[in-house]
């Protein structure tokens, strides 16, 4: 197994997601440019990408996690990559402290000892900055610094794998 990302994949990948920057945050849906989650913001990218072949989800309370010890965020993922990978596509879990690469999906509890948030690492390649893609309730989905806070609240880093 291999990382998917090579340096011409990650940089038709950049395209796609940056055509979502804007998007303003809205629970549980998945339309560029009129809303979108965290988790299906993701999912969006990589299905328009051909890393997954479908996205499918339901509905769940915004604030889920304030009231159930339920890691549905993590669940979800690994449904999904069970469930509708393109063959040949797997991914791998690391623990939350791996040296991240372009493209890793990273997941985090925030506000909360459960995984509720999950965003992309994104590196640029060219300056080696490390930055998080994700869609944050109160600015869309935005790229931002890879800060001490967020690092502090990850809980697991994903790698999408290639056979």
């Amino acid at each position: 197994m291999t990382p998917y990302f090579t340096l011409e994949r990650w940089k038709a990948f950049q395209t796609i997601a940056e055509s979502w920057l804007g998007t303003p945050y809205k629970h549980c849906t998945m339309v560029r440019g009129g809303g979108a989650d965290c988790t299906l913001f993701i999912g969006a990218c990589w299905k328009e990408s051909g890393i997954l072949e479908k996205v499918e989800y339901s509905y769940y309370p915004r604030d889920w996690y304030r009231h159930a010890p339920d890691e549905r965020v993590l669940e979800s993922l690994h449904e999904h990559f069970q469930r509708h990978a393109a063959p040949g596509i797997q991914i791998e879990r690391l623990g939350p402290d791996a040296e991240l690469m372009p493209g890793d999906l990273l997941t985090f509890a925030v506000f909360s000892p459960v995984t509720n948030h999950a965003a992309m690492y994104w590196a640029d390649v060219e300056r080696d900055a490390g930055q998080i893609m994700h869609a944050d309730p109160k600015r869309g989905v935005c790229i931002v610094r890879h800060s001490e806070s967020f690092r502090a609240r990850q809980t697991n880093v994903f790698r999408i794998m290639e056979e």
